[in-house]
């Protein structure tokens, strides 16, 4: 497991991610489900989360999937989107996430049917 800090937002009750150890490029499924984890261990200690992905220059859609789809699903919109705050990411990134998110969701209705 790679070194990562979560640092206590002053003044708030927000903790936020430092992935910044795993590289500027997100591609391998190992550290994705180790980011995950970490995130999803704080979600359930915490009430919000700040993740930093200024440094991120990239990821692959299906590390996004992985991460953010999976607490997506699993948190529900509301939730996800009031506890989960994603700070300094690109357009691009953004994209990569939102559709990362997007086929979490599709692979989740096709398992419902």
């Amino acid at each position: 497991m790679k070194l990562n800090k979560f640092k206590d937002i002053e003044g708030t009750n927000i903790k936020m991610l430092d992935i910044t150890s795993y590289g500027s490029i997100i591609v391998n499924k190992d550290e994705a489900e180790e980011i995950y984890k970490l995130i999803d261990k704080q979600v359930k200690q915490h009430k919000q989360i700040s993740v930093d992905l200024s440094k991120i220059l990239t990821m692959t859609t299906s590390c996004a999937k992985q991460i953010f789809g999976q607490l997506y699903v699993e948190l529900g919109a509301a939730d996800f989107y009031e506890r989960i705050t994603i700070k300094g990411a690109s357009q691009d990134l953004k994209i990569v996430i939102r559709s990362g998110i997007e086929s979490a969701l599709e692979q989740n209705k096709n398992k419902s049917n």
